[in-house]
This record gives structure tokens, sequence and C-alpha cells, in this order.
């Protein structure tokens, strides 16, 4: 839980993103990191059903890579549902 700032501020985060989530707001996670280890490490600490995408990258590239995947209409990203 240290890594991601203690479990008072994983409290406040939840708090937060629930009232957001009150008042009619989408939330997304919209990361250059990898799918897999966004959403573990949502799912680790109860913050994920928090989040109605999550958007990322499906496998690890190089800039070359990237530059060919924008290129190509961005196929190195998907979009998941949370």
């Amino acid at each position: 839980m240290d890594l991601r700032g203690g479990i008072e501020r994983v409290a406040l985060l939840d708090t937060m993103l629930e009232q957001m989530r009150k008042n009619n707001c989408e939330v997304y996670v919209c990361s250059k990191g990898l799918v897999g280890p966004v959403r573990i490490v949502l799912a680790g600490t109860g913050l994920l059903s928090n989040f109605e995408d999550v958007y990322g990258r499906l496998e690890d590239y190089s800039n070359e890579q990237e530059d060919e995947a924008f290129a190509e209409g961005g196929k190195l990203f998907k979009k998941f549902k949370a």
C-alpha cells in the first residue's frame, strides 16, 4: 500500500471518486503504461470500479514502434472496460 500513498490517501481518493460518480462524472484512466499493471494496482486498492474505462498500451514497444503505431491509427493503444 505504501507505493500507492498509504491507506489514508487511497481512502481519500475513493471518497473523491465516489463523490464524482454521484455527480454523474465519468472518470477514465489514460496511461502511457501497460493496461494490465494499471488495472492490477487499481484493483488491489479497490479503486478500479470507480473508473469507466482504462486506456493504455497492450504491449511494450520502442519509440520507433510508437511512431509507427500513431502513423497506423494508434493500433497499440486500445480501450478496455474497467
